[in-house]
C-alpha cells in the first residue's frame, strides 16, 4: 500500500483534546457551556434524525436531555471540531440515556424525523455521512467499555469515570484502567490469480471472506496472519504485507488490520470448529461476488440466496477484496 485508505467508522473529525483532559476544570468547562453538543445512545444505539439530505446525528444541548442529572455525569467527551452538517465548531459527548425508559423517550427525544438506530444497520442501510460515522464508532465503543468496566480487575472495588472518560480509577485501590481495543488480523491470501475464501460457522447464507482471528499475546501481526490460516484451513503463507485498517465498534471495541499474504501450498484442511468451508476462487469469480455485495446488501433474502457474495462494503473485508479483484496484476503486491 502506497496511499493511505479510510475506512467506514473511520474519518472522526474531531480532536479529542487529550493533553487536556487531566486539567483540574476543563471537563466541568465543557460540560457547563450551554453550546457544547450530547449524542444520546439508548442500548448503544445512537439518536439519528433525518434531514433532506439524508441521516443525520441528532445532536442534543443538555436542555434538551430528559432527566440529565441521572446521568449527565457519567458522559464522555469525545472532543472539539465542526462536524457535518454543524455550522460552528463545538464541543462533543456521548451520554448513555439506557436509563430512561421508552415512554420517556417517544415524549422527549423521539419524534416522526428522530430514531435509536443500531450502528451496524445504520452504516449498512443509511447515507450518514463518513465523519458522523466516525464519531458514532467512538461515542458507542466508549460507552460499551464504561459499562463493562464498573469493577477494578486488580481489587474488585467499583470504579469511576475520570478525565471525562477517557480511563475509569477504582474507588479502593486508586487503579486506572483504560480503554480496551482487541486487534483482530484479517488476511487476504492469494495464489496467482486465485484468492482463499473462507464460510464461518457465523456467516450469514452463502457469505465468503478473508481468515482473520485475534492477535495473540507476545506474537507479531505477521505471525498471527500465518497462524491463523494455518489453524482455520491448513494452508501455508509466506509473505504478508500491511494493507489498512479500521476501527470496528463492537463486541468490545476491535482494531481490524487488513493484510495480504501469498500463500505457499494450496492444499486445504478446514477447522470444523471455525469454518463450514473455504475454497480457492479465481478472480472473475471473486468480482461476481463483489458486484452481488453492492446490490443491495441490506434488502438480501438470505433464505433464498444461493450465490456466493462478500461482506458489505462498510467491511474492512470488502474494500481488501475489492483493491485485489481491481487491481491489472492480482498475483504481485
Amino acid at each position: 500500500m502506497t496511499e493511505e485508505v479510510f475506512h467506514t467508522f473511520a474519518n472522526n473529525p474531531l480532536d479529542r483534546c487529550n493533553n487536556n483532559r487531566a486539567q483540574e476544570g476543563f471537563g466541568q468547562q465543557m460540560l457547563d457551556n450551554p453550546a457544547t453538543l450530547f449524542i444520546p445512545f439508548w442500548n448503544l444505539k445512537p439518536l439519528l434524525r433525518s434531514t433532506n439530505k439524508g441521516k443525520s446525528i441528532a445532536w442534543k444541548t443538555q436542555v434538551e436531555l430528559p432527566g440529565k442529572d441521572n446521568y449527565i455525569s457519567t458522559a464522555v467527551f469525545l472532543g472539539t471540531g465542526t462536524p457535518s452538517y454543524c455550522s460552528s465548531s463545538s464541543s462533543f459527548y456521548a451520554v448513555d440515556v439506557s436509563i430512561l425508559k421508552e415512554e420517556e423517550l417517544a415524549d422527549t427525544l423521539l419524534s416522526t424525523d428522530h430514531e435509536f438506530k443500531e450502528l451496524r444497520a445504520a452504516a449498512t442501510s443509511t447515507d450518514l455521512p463518513p465523519d458522523h460515522l466516525g464519531i458514532l464508532s467512538q461515542g458507542r465503543a466508549m460507552l460499551e467499555w464504561h459499562k463493562k468496566t464498573q469493577f477494578c480487575a486488580k481489587c474488585g472495588g467499583p470504579t469511576e469515570p475520570v478525565e471525562t472518560g477517557a480511563k475509569r480509577r477504582c474507588k479502593k485501590c486508586q487503579e486506572k484502567h483504560y480503554p480496551r481495543t482487541d486487534p483482530v488480523v484479517l488476511i487476504l491470501v492469494y495464489r496467482g490469480d486465485h484468492l482463499l475464501m473462507s464460510h464461518g460457522k457465523r456467516h450469514p447464507g452463502h457469505v465468503y471472506t478473508c481468515v482473520a482471528g485475534f492477535i495473540e499475546a507476545g506474537e507479531s501481526l505477521e505471525e498471527a496472519a500465518r497462524r491463523e490460516v494455518k489453524e482455520e484451513t491448513g494452508v501455508i503463507v509466506g509473505k504478508v504485507k500491511y494493507h489498512s485498517s479500521q476501527p470496528w465498534p463492537f463486541l468490545g471495541g476491535q482494531l481490524m488490520i487488513g493484510v495480504e499474504a501469498e500463500a505457499i501450498t494450496d492444499t486445504i484442511t478446514i477447522d470444523p470448529v471455525e469454518l463450514e468451508d473455504a475454497k480457492w476462487v479465481h478472480r472473475k469469480e471473486v468480482e461476481q461476488m463483489l458486484q452481488r455485495s453492492l446490490q443491495g446488501w441490506d434488502t438480501i433474502d438470505w433464505s433464498t440466496m444461493t450465490e456466493m457474495i462478500i461482506p458489505p462494503p462498510l467491511s474492512l473485508a470488502h474494500q481488501i477484496i475489492k483493491r485485489w479483484v481491481l487491481r491489472s496484476t492480482p498475483s504481485q503486491l
